[in-house]
């Protein structure tokens, strides 16, 4: 199929096609009058005609091809010399038609074929007069007529394909400039919903992260995908969406300036081209911000928080924790003069005050921790470590555990959620439960194949190693697991 052609081509061929007509017409109609019907005017109007049919019968796109065009012309220029020179030559009524060959030449092919067809015109014109001084001036009459054609109609052509060119451009331009438009709509609005969630006291990484890929599914199609956040400890992924695996993979890493704050991952069976990829990238600016912005708040507030528990374990050590060794010693002296019915109560408020200078020692030691133990943070962090499980984290941490509880529990955790990763073959793995300092319960549970944990496996020392771990800890571990109903672990402490 033809390709589509411009419209002012168009226009100039319907203007072509009714001139080669006109002066065929008038040529015939006028040749006949002049000089009757001999064979010279039928042999004239006969190559007069077979070249304009010749001419229409190609298609468009065909005579503005680089060959054709030049063909043409020439043949053009021929075939309408040779009806000038059998019917009068420059007296012949067939001069009009050689004008034809020069507009095709000017209108099609520019400057270059149409002066040359102009020149060969010429030539033609001047040989056909045999340089007869006495017919000087309708040659050269016609002569500037055929350059004043050429001329006009090639600059014609050079300001239409320059106003195209420009068309083009200009819309090329303004889709680009919708695209923009489209994008920085796409990233107002995500930015807008962040805004709404910041008033609402809602802006952290998990509701921003879960907002941008509902945002990214209206720009882009994908299946999969989730977003982390670079902390301290390394990425940590906040949102995700879909299930299983993805063919292809685009990775946008989440910037501010110099400083990378995160990642988006989006994934599907089809590739992303360069354009989905740009969109991706301005839509998921106002998250990098906000990203940022999480950042360095909680940047602020762990060193606020840190120098308030220096300050705090600084006046339990030095105010608190000397005046209760005071009360000790007061009553230490009370017990040895007190009489036999007081010595018992006052040894039971002797060892309620060891207890309280033991739980500010801890109390202390906890303080100056530079920083405290979170579940709940090395949860996450095992969701980015084991990419190719579907981890849930549901654990609520209302305060971290004590320092040393804390890494006891990380420890449980991690070995329960790797022996599940690497031998239940589950579709999920979910960590849950509630941590509240001395107080907590995490119970971490999958959908796997289970296993008899009466039965000892041989070589396999994970859950002999997790019960040693929750009796150092003082807490109770509790394994339930039958072959083809899963498995559960629960992590018990008190230390109220």
């Amino acid at each position: 199929m033809w390709d589509q052609d411009s419209d002012w081509e168009d226009r100039f061929d319907r203007v072509l096609t009714l001139v080669q007509w006109t002066a065929l017409a008038l040529g015939v109609l006028v040749s006949v009058v002049q000089l009757g019907t001999g064979p010279s005017v039928i042999a004239a109007g006969l190559i007069a005609a077979g070249f304009i049919v010749t001419y229409q019968s190609i298609h468009p796109n065909v005579r503005r091809s680089r060959w054709a065009r030049e063909v043409l012309a020439v043949g053009g220029t021929v075939a309408t010399m040779m009806a000038v020179f059998l019917t009068g030559r420059t007296e012949s009524p067939y001069l009009l038609l050689t004008i034809t060959p020069v507009f095709f030449a000017g209108a099609v092919a520019g400057w270059r074929l149409g002066l040359e067809t102009a020149v060969l015109s010429i030539a033609a014109l001047f040989l056909i007069s045999g340089f007869d001084q006495s017919l000087a001036p309708q040659t050269l009459g016609w002569s500037g007529l055929y350059l004043l054609v050429a001329v006009l109609l090639s600059y014609a052509r050079y300001l239409l394909v320059e106003a195209e060119l420009t068309t083009e451009a200009l819309l090329e331009a303004s889709d680009a400039t919708q695209d923009q438009l489209e994008r920085l709509q796409s990233a107002n609005q995500l930015l807008r919903r962040l805004n709404d969630m910041a008033d609402g006291a809602e802006l952290n990484p998990v509701s921003v992260g879960a907002t941008a890929l509902e945002q990214l599914g209206s720009l882009v199609d994908y299946r999969l995908g989730h977003v982390a956040i670079l902390s301290t400890d390394g990425p940590v992924i906040v949102a995700r969406t879909g299930h299983g695996e993805s063919v292809h993979d685009m990775r946008v890493p989440l910037t501010v300036g110099n400083r990378d704050v995160g990642i988006v991952v989006l994934g599907r069976d089809e590739p992303f081209d360069d354009h989905e990829r740009s969109v991706v990238v301005n839509g998921v600016r106002p998250m990098s911000l906000a990203f940022s912005n999480i950042l360095i708040l909680q940047d602020i507030a762990k060193r606020a928080v840190q120098e308030e528990r220096i300050r705090l374990a600084r006046e339990l050590h030095d105010e608190i924790g000397p005046s209760l060794a005071s009360l000790g010693l007061g009553l230490d002296v009370a017990m040895l003069q007190a009489g036999p019915g007081q010595s018992g109560d006052l040894q039971a408020l002797r060892s309620s005050v060891e207890g309280l200078v033991e739980e500010v020692r801890g109390t202390v030691a906890d303080l100056r921790q530079d920083e405290k133990v979170s579940l709940l943070r090395h949860a996450r962090r095992l969701v980015t470590d084991y990419p190719e499980a579907k981890i849930v984290v549901d654990l609520e941490e209302r305060r971290g555990p004590r320092a040393k509880l804390g890494t006891d529990a990380a420890s449980l955790m991690s070995e329960a959620v790797r022996n599940a990763v690497r031998h239940s073959q589950a579709e999920e793995i979910r960590i849950s439960g509630l941590v509240d300092r001395d107080l907590g319960r995490v119970m971490i549970g999958d959908d796997g194949v289970g296993f008899d944990p009466d039965i000892p496996v041989p070589n396999h020392y994970g859950v002999i190693g997790m019960k040693e771990r929750a009796r150092k800890m003082e807490a109770q571990l509790v394994i339930e697991s039958s072959p083809g109903m899963g498995t559960s672990i629960v992590i018990e402490w008190d230390h109220r």
